[in-house]
């Protein structure tokens, strides 16, 4: 059994950042190797927000990584701290493996789905006339700003997280994205529950935005419908699409668009669109 170090963010948003850490140490751990990560120990000891004993707890950490077999380092960045770390574990002529997890759907804190505060609408072009909506939603459970972004096959979903300047100031001013999820509408919305509240609110404001800047039907499988636009539409109708493996077809106001192959009577499809869209 081998005795990992683990490097992972801890400054910034510490209440994520830990739980990354904890997630990560579950991953050493599974793999049938011991764990040593100083910042889920140290800061329990330590005051994090004095300079100098938060330099002890990175010295502390510092001098029991000799005694590991490997430094293992996780997260989207390198931080003041991980940066030392690896320096150190390369003087030691430690093996250091860099760590890929798709864990940070696994480490965002419970909240409502449902309560959230739309912040700014935008609607644009990101290159080759890609078009995406994206909505800045505020989350007061986590107290966080999120980002949802859809086009017509995937959505993805951003925060904003804290680095560690390197030009010598000391701070935790500067910040970059970091994806929270990332989807295709081909895969089941079941496994992201806790987005789907504000992944069909942006839908809805894309499918608006699209059917009005391009003039055609906006395409989404019926899984991904949103609600508001389902309760409008003729069941019967919804399950032939899926169980041809058909999109949705959505026009302007939300009306579904009829597949003229959908073997149905005209009274059925009364007050529905048909796929002659102009």
């Amino acid at each position: 059994m081998k005795i990992i170090y683990v490097a992972s963010p801890y400054a910034g948003d510490i209440q994520k950042n830990t739980e990354f850490a904890k997630t990560a140490c579950h991953h050493v751990m599974e793999q049938g190797h011991a764990v040593f990560c100083p910042h889920l120990l140290y800061p329990n000891i330590l005051n994090e927000h004095n300079p100098k004993e938060r330099q002890l707890g990175l010295d502390m950490g510092l001098a029991m990584l000799k005694s590991c077999d490997e430094l293992w380092v996780f997260g989207k960045h390198i931080s003041q701290g991980m940066s030392m770390e690896i320096e150190r574990a390369k003087e030691l002529k430690m093996p250091i493996v860099y760590q890929e997890l798709d864990v940070v759907q696994n480490v965002i804190p419970a909240f409502n789905p449902k309560n959230f505060e739309v912040k700014r609408k935008d609607y644009g072009n990101t290159g080759g006339n890609c078009m995406v909506g994206t909505i800045q939603f505020y989350l007061p459970d986590l107290d966080r700003i999120l980002w949802v972004n859809c086009n017509d096959e995937s959505a993805s979903i951003t925060t904003a997280d804290y680095m560690w300047n390197t030009d010598g100031s000391e701070s935790w001013d500067c910040y970059e994205d970091v994806l929270v999820a990332s989807f295709s509408f081909d895969e089941s919305p079941e496994q992201w529950s806790q987005w789907l509240p504000m992944v069909h609110e942006t839908l809805l404001y894309t499918i608006e935005q699209e059917t009005a800047y391009f003039k055609k039907p906006f395409s989404l499988p019926v899984a991904w419908l949103p609600d508001t636009i389902r309760k409008n539409a003729e069941p019967g109708y919804l399950e032939w699409l899926q169980s041809e493996g058909k999109n949705a077809e959505i026009e302007a106001q939300g009306r579904i668009v009829i597949d003229e192959a959908y073997p149905c009577s005209e009274q059925t499809l009364s007050g529905i669109g048909t796929m002659g869209y102009q």
